[in-house]
């Protein structure tokens, strides 16, 4: 009995170690496929695996063009994608949205000068399976796509050694006075204009700069423009279906804005600067999202401001004195329906006895819009009551109401680089 007993432990060796062997594995890391050239034996199955929180395909063919021979379909995070080769020869791929990055590999397939029975019906198994079996789901996707909502930011952060480059812009009003079809809809006038790039410093961490246009508000006709930011946010959990007991994402934000504008001698002014302090703000929001479903996301984002630039100034225009300080309460919801297309949405409600005791003037930020995601590119179009963009400037200096038409055409296109790639 002793006997029969080793004797199957053996088998049993055997024949899982055949099994695994057929298997080989490139990992998706940093925009890249690693290993980038990988040689196996006819026979053997290679599966892909994206570890990064952007999408990516495994496409047959040279230089950029397909060649019909095989095509994953987007990847998501967590998710792999797998192939046998079966006949020797050199399979070059790329990435669809990445190839231009340079996001390219290789898979070499020489004679299998041991093949085994077990290794046939597996390699025959295996291609009668359908190729949509081939994606298994490790952990859902992605909360959000990209790094923002609209204005508000996501828990998303960059991969290390990725750089964002995201370009935005906010127009006037798209009727009234200041818009319809004499403005163009408001197209004509710029209101807000950032650029922004970031970068991911290393796994969850992702730092950035952005420089932004700045507006006029209304009250007291102020402006706070010649925007400069600098903004770091952490990733410290990822949703994960294993996880259950703590079934969100979570992230941390702050920045530091400076502004360049000129200083001017008129107290009240929000430009009356007494000291280079005086010139800065910062803000840090908690961020919490769940997924709930592939198409489904929804986010929570408590934020704290600190202004050194407000107008503190009792009976400006006869109105009371602004608060250095502000919380705000931030929503936001995704629902994608389709892989590459959502409706996007974001609100936050501010604390505020100054602006409560003026709501003819001030509003709370809402803004609704579309999102595209081609795999290298993020594209939002919105219309949103606020002309600012960064939270320094959206949620204390939103003075337009969408109950008296008070909204605008924005938009923003993201798109991400690999720095750190080495090449030969």
């Amino acid at each position: 009995m002793k006997k029969i007993i080793i004797f199957s432990f053996i088998l049993f060796q055997i024949f899982t170690t055949s099994i695994y062997s057929q298997t080989d594995t490139v990992n998706i890391n940093n925009m890249s496929f690693k290993p980038a050239t990988l040689t196996i034996s006819a026979g053997k199955k290679v599966v892909w695996i994206n570890k990064t929180n952007q999408d990516h395909t495994s496409t047959s063919g040279i230089n950029c063009t397909k060649d019909g021979k095989w095509n994953s379909g987007y990847i998501s995070e967590g998710q792999s994608f797998s192939r046998i080769f079966d006949s020797v020869g050199t399979y070059n791929y790329f990435c669809i949205p990445h190839c231009l990055s340079g996001m390219k590999g290789k898979i070499i397939v020489k004679e299998n000068k041991n093949p085994s029975k077990e290794n046939e019906a597996l390699k025959k198994k295996e291609n009668e399976e359908p190729q949509k079996e081939n994606k298994e789901v490790r952990k859902p996707t992605p909360n959000f796509k990209g790094l923002d909502i609209i204005n508000a930011v996501t828990t998303q952060t960059l991969d290390k050694g990725i750089l964002d480059f995201t370009i935005y812009h906010r127009f006037d009003d798209l009727t009234g006075i200041n818009g319809g079809s004499q403005r163009f809809f408001g197209l004509d006038n710029i209101r807000d204009f950032r650029m922004a790039l970031a970068y991911g410093l290393v796994k969850n961490v992702t730092i950035g700069v952005g420089r932004s246009k700045g507006d006029w508000f209304i009250a007291p006709y102020q402006e706070v423009k010649n925007l400069y930011d600098g903004f770091i946010k952490i990733r410290l959990c990822s949703q994960d279906s294993s996880n259950k007991k703590f079934p969100f994402s979570i992230a941390v934000y702050a920045n530091t804005v400076y502004t360049a504008m000129k200083s001017e001698d008129i107290p009240g002014s929000e430009a009356h600067f007494n000291n280079f302090t005086d010139r800065f703000s910062h803000s840090v929001q908690i961020i919490a999202a769940h997924n709930f479903s592939k198409y489904l996301s929804l986010q929570l984002m408590p934020v704290y401001l600190r202004r050194n630039w407000v107008n503190t100034s009792p009976g400006m225009n006869g109105m009371s004195m602004d608060e250095l300080d502000l919380f705000s309460l931030g929503g936001g919801i995704r629902w994608g329906f389709t892989d590459r297309v959502a409706i996007v949405a974001e609100y936050f409600y501010v604390f505020s006895d100054y602006r409560k005791k003026n709501k003819d003037i001030f509003s709370n930020p809402l803004a609704i819009g579309f999102e595209f995601n081609t795999g290298g590119h993020i594209f939002h179009i919105n219309l949103s009551n606020a002309t600012g963009i960064i939270p320094n400037t959206f949620i204390p200096y939103t003075t337009s109401s969408w109950l008296k038409n008070g909204f605008r055409l924005g938009f923003s296109i993201s798109r991400k680089f690999s720095i750190n790639k080495k090449r030969k």
